[in-house]
């Protein structure tokens, strides 16, 4: 059994914020705050379900309030409990604006508290289907090897695969987040570059988000370097640290569904072959309603004119094929890598009536897959 009391030693990757929850908003001071101080009333557990943490229990009053029940065995350092008081003084500082608290919009649905007794708080939320959560987050990293170990080989893993489950479960309720997605180009295990392997990985996930995940509606590279954190020195995740892999990654949102403003300049560092990222003006602009582009499937029939935007997508681990768009059998685009995967097509330079788009995956000389679709041309 534990013993209570005692003094325990944390070693970190570097100085901590300072230990305020309601204002830190770096990641290592958080988890020291979520989950070596504090308690938050309830935590994810590992199938992302709501489990108690400060409250022992939760209920809902209809749709517009949501009653908690406070443990009654969890006290200050100094012996004091903790209360329904304290659940209400914090919620109440994290809604002031002069906090600063980072997550103040995570609780725009949530309007105020009332004490109900020493150890019961019950929340006044606006209608909304699920007030406790508004979104559902999910880290992915692409790497060779999970875990550093060669027993557990990882390289096959298509990103999308590790999405799929979340997605599945919870895009029909919830609008998805990606909190973070890093694919390795060096890799501490086979201790060589994997430039190829994060080209691949960055392709294959950012292409299939438009077409075949929509309800993905955030997605933050992890643009960091473990290889340099001495508790982690596992994967190299940076795309501003290899030329080709920063290449692949500008090509791949520079796109309106990804980018609605101008994207940040890139300046090479002299001597040491690296890049880095320079800050662009952050003047206020004009707001501006912006339309992203959200790729469309064909239908058999269907009429078309002026100028379009064509793109194929195809789960395949290696990346290595080339798609080629045909109208008739005439080649109109072919593509070696998937950034290409999309193309421009001016129907105004072919006559008017129906016609056969066909789309071709090959892998080397055998073709792969193959795909037909009648469209008419009216201009």
């Amino acid at each position: 059994m534990a013993q209570r009391g005692g003094t325990v030693v944390i070693a970190g990757a570097h100085e901590l914020q300072p230990m305020n929850s309601l204002i830190a908003n770096e990641s290592w001071t958080l988890e020291f705050l979520n989950n070596a101080l504090f308690l938050p009333l309830v935590r994810y557990a590992r199938d992302l379900s709501l489990t108690p943490a400060l409250a022992e229990s939760w209920r809902m009053v209809g749709d517009t309030a949501v009653v908690f029940k406070i443990r009654r065995d969890v006290f200050w350092h100094d012996g004091r409990p903790t209360t329904a008081a304290d659940v209400a003084f914090t919620f109440s500082r994290m809604k002031d604006e002069k906090t600063g608290f980072p997550g103040f919009e995570s609780f725009t649905h949530w309007k105020s508290i009332r004490v109900i007794d020493p150890y019961t708080v019950m929340f006044s939320i606006e209608r909304h289907p699920d007030p406790v959560v508004d979104w559902v987050g999910v880290n992915l990293y692409s790497v060779t090897y999970f875990n550093q170990d060669r027993s557990q080989p990882a390289g096959h893993i298509h990103p999308i695969e590790m999405l799929e489950p979340i997605y599945r479960t919870y895009s029909k309720r919830k609008p998805i987040m990606i909190g973070e997605f890093g694919a390795t180009h060096y890799s501490a295990v086979e201790k060589r570059s994997q430039v190829p392997f994060a080209q691949r990985a960055i392709s294959s996930l950012y292409l299939a988000l438009p077409r075949i995940f929509p309800r993905v509606k955030c997605i933050n590279y992890f643009n960091g370097n473990n290889l340099e954190l001495a508790h982690r020195m596992n994967n190299n995740y940076s795309v501003t640290q290899n030329p080709n892999v920063l290449q692949t990654y500008r090509e791949i949102i520079d796109t309106p569904y990804f980018l609605s403003g101008e994207p940040t300049r890139v300046a090479r560092l002299s001597g040491i072959g690296r890049v880095s990222l320079e800050p662009v003006d952050g003047t206020p602009k004009p707001t501006q309603e912006v339309h992203p582009d959200q790729p469309m499937p064909i239908t058999n029939g269907q009429t078309v004119s002026g100028v379009l935007k064509l793109s194929a997508w195809m789960k395949h681990h290696t990346g290595g094929l080339t798609i080629k768009f045909r109208l008739g059998d005439e080649l109109i685009h072919t593509a070696t890598t998937k950034a290409g995967w999309i193309t421009s097509f001016d129907t105004a330079q072919y006559p008017n009536g129906l016609h056969q788009l066909v789309v071709e995956a090959w892998n080397g000389n055998r073709k792969r897959d193959v795909t037909k679709v009648k469209i008419r041309i009216s201009n």
